[in-house]
């Protein structure tokens, strides 16, 4: 009966749906068709990580045992809106993307999006100009459509049960665009007379700022200026479908505010020239030498060493990057020393691995134009944990899994080093190549809607196994912003055992929800003098972080 009931539900959602798109058929005199997506996919075994450990010795083994949580401010959860958890349809909210000239906008690689106050965040992808989402609660949301070449278009409405079907019609506005050159003082081009492949390259962004002084931004691990209040920037390689730049452009500069403007050229985080542009301007042209244009670019240097006879490691690998490259990495000389040059300033992803040992993945700071001297990195034999992980009831549960070293704190500097791993359908996980030290272990599956407390399991003595992941449903908790729309800070969000579960930067004005399991938790944001403390428990939560 269960399963009938369910197929009956499905059969209705999916016939509001397609009453939907014969609405819009009538209405626009066409026809339109809805694409069913993939489901969830079931997460695989093991790791991509090598699993060769022949110099690694017999060890003893220990059950993992919890931490003792710590005490926290826990304030209680906003209120959400009423709903009727029987009501099997929900409300329906559909309509047309049209183009400046009112075309019918059929760009099947992009969505409109809808997010409500409680987080909830829904995608639909448009099919012949058309979009529809099923299964709304009613109460307030925000309908968004964002791509390139169009001014950014949002609208906030307020959905009622009284009117169970409503059409909303998203008519785009063509945005202005600036065309970005890179000049020699001699007239060439920059780009080409740069000393390296286009793949090795700097990858320079454009801000637009109303001030003529620099942004100053944090040190991060990507290039999140490319997008901001006044502008969005997009390299002539990012450019979707049929857009094209003039010869010698190298991008544009998609305007959301008027002209005058003040247009940056970045490095990351790093302003390396900036010039006025006036309102008749459809280009803007930096010139700079190519020493000027490399100058915030760094090197890293260092040695891999045994721990425990301080040997050269001979066939270590090591790989530097940020969030937005990689490389396969290089190998170490016989002295085990390594050096990369020409490495983007801000925050990189250092990860060492060697045969028989345990690995290193960790975050560097590189400032503009700094040498770093890593010294001698030590590798010791390598420990691994295993265990199951399974639901409240004790069941299997196949799903991905993070590792981490449980030193790791909010003050620490870029995102958090972890490596990602899965259990199979029996529960079962295996995690290689850890040291000798304590370690933290979660579960956090956004696909899945689940997550665990963190466990902090310690391999000082040698390999773990029977440890125990209890997986819960996650809650968003969503994120606002009480600092200006051109500031950017680093937020951090911390259990109650002190670990740190995420860190990543975040701009003033945004909303964004993080999927948690229930516990206890406080939002770190760098500089500010508080904390703000949450109790994550069945219901969404909606917290406003201090300002720095």
């Amino acid at each position: 009966m269960i399963g009938l009931g369910r197929l009956i539900v499905g059969v209705v959602v999916l016939a509001v749906i397609a009453g939907a798109w014969l609405i819009l058929a009538s209405d626009e005199g066409g026809s339109a068709s809805a694409t069913l997506g993939p489901g969830n996919q079931t997460a695989r075994p093991g790791t991509d990580l090598p699993t060769a450990r022949e110099r690694t010795p017999a060890r003893p083994t220990h059950r993992a045992e919890p931490m003792a949580p710590l005490e926290t401010a826990s304030p209680q959860p906003l209120a959400t809106t009423a709903w009727d958890p029987t009501d099997p349809i929900g409300l329906l909210l559909y309509g047309t993307v049209t183009d400046a000239a009112g075309q019918l906008l059929d760009v099947k690689q992009h969505w409109v999006g809808w997010a409500t106050p409680g987080g909830a965040r829904r995608s639909s992808r448009i099919d012949q100009g058309t979009f529809a989402f099923a299964g709304l609660r009613p109460g307030p949301g925000v309908l968004s459509f964002s791509m390139q070449g169009v001014v950014p278009w949002e609208q906030s409405l307020e959905l009622h049960p009284a009117e169970p079907a409503r059409r909303v019609d998203i008519q785009l506005e063509a945005a202005r665009t600036l065309c970005v050159r890179l000049s020699l003082p001699s007239g060439e081009s920059l780009w080409e007379a740069l000393p390296m492949d286009k793949w090795s390259r700097p990858r320079f962004g454009v801000l637009a700022t109303p001030e003529s002084a620099g942004p100053v931004l944090p040190p991060i691990g990507h290039r999140m200026h490319d997008r901001n209040p006044h502008g969005t920037w997009i390299s002539r390689f990012e450019l979707w479908g049929d857009r094209q730049v003039d010869a010698g452009c190298e991008g544009m500069l998609d305007l959301r505010s008027p002209l005058p403007l003040w247009i940056h050229l970045m490095h990351r985080s790093e302003v390396i020239a900036s010039q006025l542009v006036g309102p008749d301007a459809t280009e803007v042209v930096f010139v700079l030498r190519v020493d000027e244009a490399l100058a915030a670019l760094g090197s890293v240097r260092g040695q891999i060493v045994d721990a425990d006879d301080e040997q050269p490691l001979i066939g270590a690998r090591v790989d530097i990057s940020d969030t937005q490259s990689g490389g396969a990495g290089i190998l170490v000389d016989a002295e085990g020393s390594f050096e990369e040059t020409d490495l983007p300033p801000g925050v990189l992803d250092l990860y060492v691995t060697a045969d028989g040992y345990e690995s290193i993945n960790s975050a560097i700071l590189l400032g503009p134009g700094e040498q770093l001297d890593l010294g001698r990195l030590a590798l010791g034999p390598a420990t691994s944990i295993s265990g199951r992980v399974v639901d409240e009831e004790g069941q299997p549960i196949a799903t991905r899994l993070s590792c981490a070293p449980a030193d790791w704190h909010h003050e620490s500097h870029g995102a958090i080093p972890r490596i990602g791993y899965a259990s199979d359908s029996d529960g079962v996980f295996l995690i290689e190549r850890l040291g000798r030290r304590p370690y933290v272990v979660w579960v956090r599956d956004t696909r899945g809607g689940l997550g665990s407390a963190a466990l902090r399991i310690d391999t000082t003595s040698g390999d773990i196994e029977h440890a125990t992941l209890v997986v819960r449903s996650l809650v968003d908790v969503t994120l606002r912003a009480s600092w200006p729309e051109d500031q950017l800070h680093m937020v951090t969000l911390v259990d109650d055992q002190g670990f740190a579960r995420w860190r990543g930067p975040f701009k003033g004005g945004n909303t964004w929800a993080r999927p948690c399991p229930p516990g206890d938790y406080s939002l770190v944001v760098q500089g500010a003098d508080r904390v703000a403390s949450l109790h994550v428990g069945k219901t969404p939560v909606e917290v406003t972080l201090p300002s720095p």
